[in-house]
């Protein structure tokens, strides 16, 4: 038996105050926990402002639904890093996914940047080859990583016009991967600011053999232009685009 010596020391525990300090301990906790939630993270919106593109999700191209990383500066040669030139299908594919989402945050940046650089024409990997019968719109002449060379054979020659107005659908179909001509037009008029507007080669008379023009797109005082005339010529000023990685393809 151990004889404990002097005066016994008395306890000083009060556990009604023990139970208030815990309580306040979780309380400041599960504030800091509901804080942290609210406060955007720091270093995630810096990296995502140092980024060089936009990533458009639900872009339908080529019977496959798709998200596409648009960069945010122009290319000025058909491939750039991981950015490539696309061709005219693609391009309304990713306006129309603008379009359809367009109370998603980020969309008024990419509208802006969109007007901005179509001031100036934009040329695309599509091609028309006018033929005296049957012409022919080649998409990715230059094949890529977006899509293989592809081909369409249907009349394209015909007279300018405002797309909303045509009787001939098919040729957009062909062009632009729809032949819902009011939709399309909607679409360019949100992006744009005006109804789309198309020139072709008016007709194939006195024509003696085919010959290409590049499709491009531009935008003026009364609308935007799509342009089924286009030179082939040495300077490309394209929008560059690629796969996102969040596709897993």
């Amino acid at each position: 038996m151990v004889e404990i010596i002097g005066e016994q020391r008395k306890s000083t525990f009060d556990p009604d105050l023990a139970r208030e300090i815990n309580e306040k301990i979780e309380r400041k906790a599960l504030e800091e926990r509901i804080k942290a939630k609210k406060e955007p993270q720091e270093n995630n919106t810096k990296t995502q402002n140092l980024l060089d593109y936009w990533t458009i999700p639900n872009v339908k191209y080529k019977d496959k639904i798709v998200k596409i990383d648009l960069a945010k500066e122009l290319l000025n040669e058909v491939k750039k890093d991981r950015f490539e030139i696309a061709d005219a299908q693609l391009h309304y594919s990713i306006f129309k996914a603008l379009y359809d989402n367009s109370d998603n945050l980020g969309t008024e940046e990419i509208k802006k940047f969109l007007k901005e650089s179509f001031s100036r024409k934009i040329t695309t990997a599509t091609n028309i080859e006018y033929r005296l019968t049957g012409d022919l719109v080649i998409h990715n002449l230059i094949e890529n990583h977006l899509s293989d060379r592809y081909i369409t054979s249907t009349e394209i020659v015909g007279s300018n016009e405002y797309i909303k107005d045509s009787i001939t659908p098919q040729k957009y179909k062909a062009i632009l991967g729809s032949n819902n001509l009011q939709e399309i037009d909607e679409v360019f008029k949100w992006l744009f600011g005006g109804d789309i507007f198309a020139f072709f080669v008016n007709d194939n008379l006195g024509m003696q053999k085919s010959f290409i023009r590049n499709v491009k797109f531009s935008v003026d005082s009364g609308g935007i232009n799509l342009i089924c005339t286009g030179n082939l010529d040495n300077e490309c000023r394209a929008l560059g685009m690629c796969y996102s990685h969040e596709n897993n393809l």
